[in-house]
């Protein structure tokens, strides 16, 4: 696998990028061009969201009216990110919860100002004018910042530093996590996220080619979105190395999510053996990935749901007995092949005790426990699934109401025949 090379389309879509400005609206980022999106403007807002958030599905017609106001800016971007499906990205800023919002000052990464406002569109485009104001320059309101384009990034030599996949050197540099003795334990040891760690010294040439291979693979590959890696100076403190035992350097240790054993790449630490590494440590992982990516499906059963649809008259009126019945006989039926009708039978469960409301207060109490970044990703796909189920249940209900405020259709009336002897 070649790591550096220059490849002459991406070069120029991103020069087109520069040359632009912001032209694309509301950015879409992942962990391969988060760094290097950063990088290209003064000021950039990120939001960072979850597909299945209620509360990030409300705010997002205002963020897009904020991505239009900066449409064509050279200076401010507006991006989003799926802090779910880039766990390593989110982790390494410390999201606890979605929606939230952070906004990027001159390309660094490393630091943030989290945006605690209000979350409507004039208060956020208000407010990053201001900030903008303060960190640049005076800026209209109704202007758009006309600054010269940004020039393609250089290098030492003053050539045009080499690009993968629109990700440079500098970029995979920044994307490797330092950590030391201040943030070990919140970046490596938290439950949430696999974690590579790469232990090494200064003055170590084998450190240094190391760390080269680790770079190549940010550029060369998407790892970093399921894997956060870091960098452990040793040099600067030794603690971790005794409490792993780590007595050579170059070394590389495997911290699983969920605090579960730690694993050790005994082999050479080239490029092939760090890939095999990492593709069998993640293979359960993408597994796991495959079953979320459905999630608006996750946990539906089709005869299950012909069968509230086909009573959704009787839901609203509070008669749920011959419902339950038809569900007991589709369970049934399943032989086993509906392990998730057991969270049907508990929405009609708050239906009968809890009425219709109930069934509200349960859907939303849902929300706001899937709105929680740090969730178990087994605890996560058990509240998609009853998300999903209770929304088949609410429109539904939805369905039937309209239904019932229909004024029925009135027959025209037929003409009164009058014999010959009335006239």
């Amino acid at each position: 696998m070649q790591v550096f090379g220059y490849y002459n389309e991406v070069l120029f879509s991103l020069f087109s990028l520069f040359s632009l400005g912001n032209a694309v609206g509301l950015i879409d980022l992942d962990g391969g061009n988060f760094a290097s999106t950063i990088n290209n403007f003064k000021m950039t807002m990120v939001e960072f969201y979850a597909p299945w958030c209620g509360a990030c599905k409300k705010f997002a017609p205002a963020y897009d009216k904020v991505a239009e106001k900066f449409r064509n800016s050279h200076d401010i971007a507006i991006a989003r990110i799926d802090g779910f499906a880039n766990q390593p990205v989110s982790a390494a800023r410390g999201i606890k919860a979605f929606p939230t919002l952070h906004v990027y000052f001159n390309g660094d990464v490393e630091n943030h100002m989290i945006f605690k406002g209000k979350r409507t569109a004039d208060y956020i485009i208000n407010e990053l004018n201001r900030l903008f104001d303060e960190k640049f320059k005076k800026i209209d309101g109704d202007q758009t910042f006309n600054a010269p384009p940004p020039q393609p990034p250089l290098g030492d030599s003053g050539e045009a530093v080499k690009i993968r996949g629109q990700i440079t050197e500098k970029d995979a540099d920044k994307m490797m996590v330092k950590v030391g003795k201040k943030n070990f334990t919140n970046i490596v040891l938290n439950k949430y996220s696999n974690v590579m760690v790469a232990f090494v010294e200064h003055d170590s040439h084998a450190c240094d080619v190391l760390k080269r291979v680790l770079r190549g693979l940010l550029m060369e590959t998407d790892f970093n979105k399921e894997v956060v890696i870091a960098v452990y100076d040793a040099t600067e403190g030794k603690v971790w190395s005794r409490i792993y035992e780590v007595d050579k350097y170059p070394s590389i240790l495997w911290f699983p999510k969920g605090n579960k054993p730690i694993d050790q790449l005994d082999d050479d630490l080239n490029e092939e053996a760090i890939v095999e590494f990492i593709m069998k440590k993640l293979k359960t992982k993408k597994q796991d990935l495959d079953v979320i990516e459905n999630h608006e499906k996750l946990g539906l059963i089709e005869d299950m749901d012909k069968t509230i649809a086909e009573h959704r008259s009787a839901i609203i009126e509070g008669d749920l007995i011959e419902l339950k019945i038809k569900l007991i006989d589709v369970v049934n039926s399943l032989q086993g092949g509906g392990a998730d009708t057991k969270f049907y039978m508990e929405v009609v469960n708050v239906l009968e005790h809890q009425g219709l409301n109930g069934l509200t207060r349960f859907a939303k109490d849902i929300e706001k426990k899937l709105s929680n970044a740090m969730l178990e990703r087994r605890d996560r796909i058990t509240l998609i699934k009853k998300s999903n189920i209770s929304r088949v249940f609410v429109d539904n209900i939805e369905q039937a109401k309209a239904a019932v405020k229909q004024p029925a259709k009135r027959k025209p009336k037929t003409p009164v025949k009058r014999r010959k002897d009335e006239l």
